[in-house]
């Protein structure tokens, strides 16, 4: 009897262990299922267009394009354009998806193939912009390059590279030049995503007592806290994913906030990643104080600074790749 008693209370102890582990999973889970429509809100609305547009615009960069295709997706389209523009009056998206329609169209027009609908449609959401050329950071469509043009571009020593990386505690104190996280952010922009949704958010923040507040409450800074120059809150949106891609934001952001990371690193900053697995309840005051929306999910926290002129990083040595690596 009470070896019995014994067990089911340490079945209980285990069910509620998992209960604290998932319950923010199943949360996120539900909220996801919750907001399945694509015109639930406005940033699942563009993600959808987004997502449609990506389409048009992969079919483009085929070996072989066949003529004429993906017509009822690019009427589909459009309407979806017209809708959601009526709602938003978000040009950007707008210009976003007519950028890779007109593509579409540009590239059928030129091996003799026409549809008159779609340019119907077309030209009147064209219209609605008023523009005679979309911006050129906004241009969609096929990118004709040259394999000599990759690989002259591409040379750099990237394993000499990636081996000076460390995750640097070690900093002199000052502030991080605002201009310099700029520039990171603007090479980060060119991270994958999928269907180039980019669904992630940077939370910044440069004044000192910010810092401290944050660092405080996710407990993983506490012996160089006072040295962090600025401190990037990495999260991605469940807005912009579906029912069935419960882990897209986590791997969208993750490869976000890694090659942040590399573009700080090349401008010769020092960085350390914090892991945000943290308790719930801290993780609750850190969106509180942050004004996180409830679908924005914490991906990481990068503790930025300085590098000191001489300092001391862990070993952190790695496995050779042929412990976990299987060919065919």
């Amino acid at each position: 009897m009470v070896t019995k008693i014994k067990n089911i209370l340490k079945e209980i102890k285990y069910w509620l262990a998992t209960r604290r582990v998932f319950k923010p999973y199943f949360r996120y889970v539900l909220k996801q299922l919750g907001s399945h429509h694509r015109n639930s809100s406005r940033q699942k609305y563009s993600a959808s267009i987004i997502m449609q547009s990506h389409v048009i615009e992969k079919g483009l960069s085929l070996k072989e394009i066949r003529p004429g295709y993906g017509v009822p997706k690019i009427l589909k389209l459009l309407d979806d354009l017209s809708t959601y523009y009526k709602i938003y009056q978000d040009a950007e998206v707008l210009y976003f998806s007519l950028s890779i329609i007109q593509a579409y169209l540009d590239y059928n027009r030129g091996i003799g193939v026409e549809n008159e609908e779609i340019q119907a449609k077309f030209q009147r959401m064209w219209d609605l912009l008023g523009k005679e050329d979309l911006p050129a950071e906004l241009r969609g469509g096929g990118v004709h390059l040259r394999r000599e043009d990759i690989w002259k571009d591409s040379r750099i020593d990237y394993q000499r590279f990636v081996m000076a990386r460390h995750s640097i505690r070690n900093f002199t104190g000052e502030r991080v030049d605002k201009a310099l996280l700029d520039k990171a952010f603007e090479m980060a922009e060119y991270t994958p995503s999928a269907c180039n949704r980019q669904p992630w958010h940077n939370f910044v923040f440069t004044k000192k007592e910010n810092i401290i507040k944050v660092l405080d409450l996710q407990t993983g800074a506490r012996q160089f806290k006072e040295d962090v120059g600025a401190l990037i809150l990495v999260t991605s949106s469940a807005n912009c994913f579906f029912g069935h891609e419960f882990n897209q934001s986590y791997l969208n952001g993750g490869m976000y906030a890694m090659n942040l990371m590399l573009a700080l690193h090349s401008l010769g900053l020092g960085a350390v990643p914090l892991n945000m697995g943290i308790a719930e309840e801290r993780l609750k005051q850190i969106r509180e104080f942050c004004k996180i929306p409830d679908a924005e999910l914490p991906i990481l926290l990068i503790a930025v600074g300085v590098i000191s002129e001489e300092l001391t990083v862990a070993a952190s040595r790695r496995f050779d790749f042929r412990r976990y690596t299987t060919f065919d």
